[in-house]
């Protein structure tokens, strides 16, 4: 068993015992030393005590850092006697001689008192001392602590302070993409840009995150990756925003994050000198919505589930924001989004990306061009995603980019879709009564493209266009074989027949690769025709040609008189 000993604030003077084992501490409950103070990050140190009663420690990422005799350490031994300093609250391990003597005192004062615990002048004499610690704490550690003892060099308790955590400082601090390098206290970035993640964790403080460049680039993307598991592995989603070298920027994050972690897209070339990382007071935006609660800062969105669980995680740095109206959320413009599943849309049983032909599997590799929406739930609730304009979305591993040019809606509320959905499916059933191949084919490929909710009228769709598509296949194999005959006999009348058929079935197949082919088909016809007419008037001038000459040797006066005739025809 050993004992803890809080120096400083709201709890300054109590002491906590810890058995062998492993145990955390920090300002979020649940904490086996819980310490309510804004400096100390919500779980902040891990202490190791031996059985033979050797304690370690491991600083876990805090924001404001474990200090040691005034150094900032990660991790070490914890020696009976010396003090730990959690961002502004010192601890001391208390050595087994004081513990003897507390506990000497302790007994001496219940015996002067007559074994009462605790008498009206011990009542106040406490009462005071908590007040002072509390003002002290107050003054040190809230009105003019840390951030006075950084700059005066020296900490509350007299002892020198680390200079603050510099990024730049080490590159094992760093991972580096693309044209990015580290050297000499500064990033280099190359002209064509590139990206560099910090390796360390913070905890969310404020409710958002602020960060401050320093250096000669042009300007940069900062991505935040946030989430609520105690060990940081598995993101919620990135969130993101434009920070200008020389200006602080501030982005507010969901409700319910406790750690985040940050990464930068840089544009070049140029340098960057200097990076302030720091919680923030912040909120973002809160909606409510059918399914859940959303929260959006500019054209960033998260949607959490009714069990505060997220749904699905939109980051975006562009400008703009959400608006909310009946049964949507919709945002106007241009963006490059970062689409991200929580657990329950990545495992359901739809996740289905639009595309021509039919909806495909969000699956890694998957791109599409112009896609008109992307549909993912379960029966028990379905999402839906309407772009506007030109769009571009490709699916990876983690997460999936959706590019819009004009716009995108967030949908709960189906139930017009399903709507339209049901006339399509229902005008399609008497289009294929009537059999009409174009209306066939027009409310198929729309049904499709733009209305694939559920697999039974998907099926429908496909079906009554691969039959429409068989029987134009067999139309247009039919008109080929009758056009080798009339090249064969060279009949113009029957040529132009065959291409006045082909013109109509290239209307009934419309812009399908098999109307394609009988417009290229009846375009050869015409073709064919033409020059069949060509050749036909010049044997015919040929042949007239022969017959006057003829004449005009052995009956010229008969030739005078054709000839004659056939100018007057001509005239």
């Amino acid at each position: 068993m050993v004992r803890i000993e809080i120096l400083a604030g709201p709890e300054s003077g109590r002491v906590v015992e810890l058995g062998p084992g492993t145990h955390s501490v920090g300002r979020a409950a649940g904490n086996d030393l819980r310490l309510e103070v804004d400096a100390v990050s919500g779980r902040h140190l891990e202490l190791t005590v031996a059985a033979d009663g050797t304690v370690r420690f491991r600083d876990l990422g805090s924001t404001n850092g474990t200090f040691s005799a005034g150094v900032r350490v990660e991790e070490g031994e914890w020696f009976p006697g010396s003090e730990l300093r959690l961002g502004s609250v010192p601890l001391r391990l208390v050595a087994e001689d004081v513990v003897a003597d507390a506990d000497a005192r302790a007994r001496r004062a219940e015996a002067l008192s007559g074994g009462r615990r605790g008498g009206p002048a011990l009542a106040v004499l406490a009462l005071l001392l908590v007040a002072g610690a509390g003002a002290a704490w107050w003054f040190l550690g809230r009105g003019g602590g840390e951030d006075a003892a950084e700059r005066s060099g020296v900490d509350p308790q007299g002892a020198p302070v680390a200079e603050a955590w510099d990024p730049l400082a080490d590159s094992a601090e760093w991972r580096l993409a693309g044209g990015v390098a580290f050297g000499d206290g500064a990033l280099e970035v190359e002209a064509g840009g590139g990206a560099a993640a910090l390796t360390r964790t913070f905890d969310v403080e404020g409710g958002g995150v602020s960060l401050r460049l320093e250096g000669t680039l042009p300007a940069a993307v900062a991505r935040v990756a946030f989430g609520a598991d105690d060990e940081a592995a598995q993101p919620w989603g990135r969130w993101a925003f434009r920070v200008r070298p020389g200006a602080a920027a501030t982005l507010a994050l969901p409700e319910g994050a406790r750690w985040f972690r940050v990464s930068l897209a840089l544009d070049g070339p140029g340098r960057l000198t200097g990076l302030v990382v720091e919680p923030a007071e912040a909120a973002a935006e809160r909606l409510s919505t059918p399914v859940g609660a959303a929260a959006t800062t500019g054209a960033n969105l998260a949607l959490f589930g009714l069990d505060r669980a997220p749904l699905l995680v939109l980051g975006s740095a562009d400008p703009g924001a959400w608006t909310p109206s009946e049964g949507e959320l919709t945002f106007d413009g241009a963006a490059d989004f970062e689409l991200r599943l929580g657990p329950k849309l990545h495992d359901a049983a739809i996740r289905w990306v639009f595309a021509d032909g039919g909806p495909l599997d969000l699956a890694p590799g998957v791109a599409v061009d112009d896609t008109p929406g992307l549909l993912l739930g379960d029966e028990g609730m379905q999402l839906l995603f309407r772009t506007r304009g030109a769009s571009h979305l490709r699916a990876g591993a983690e997460a999936a980019e959706l590019r819009v040019e004009e716009g995108l809606t967030l949908r709960w509320d189906l139930s017009e879709d399903r709507l339209e959905a049901a006339r399509l499916a229902r005008d399609l059933e008497a289009a294929s009564r009537a059999g009409d191949d174009a209306r066939i084919l027009e409310l198929a490929t729309r049904l499709l493209r733009d209305y694939p909710l559920d697999e039974e009228k998907i099926q429908t769709a496909q079906a009554a266009m691969r039959d429409t598509l068989a029987r134009g296949r067999a139309a247009l194999a039919a008109l080929e074989d009758d056009v080798s005959g009339a090249l064969f006999l060279g009949s113009v009348d029957e040529l132009e027949r065959l291409a006045r058929a082909a013109r109509g079935l290239a209307r009934r197949f419309g812009a399908t690769p098999l109307g394609a082919e009988a417009e290229a088909l009846a375009a050869a016809l015409d073709e064919a025709a033409g020059r069949q007419r060509e050749a036909a008037r010049v044997r015919e001038a040929a042949y007239r040609a022969r017959v006057l000459a003829l004449l005009r040797r052995h009956y010229p006066m008969i030739a005078s008189w054709a000839l004659a005739q056939g100018e007057g025809a001509d005239g």
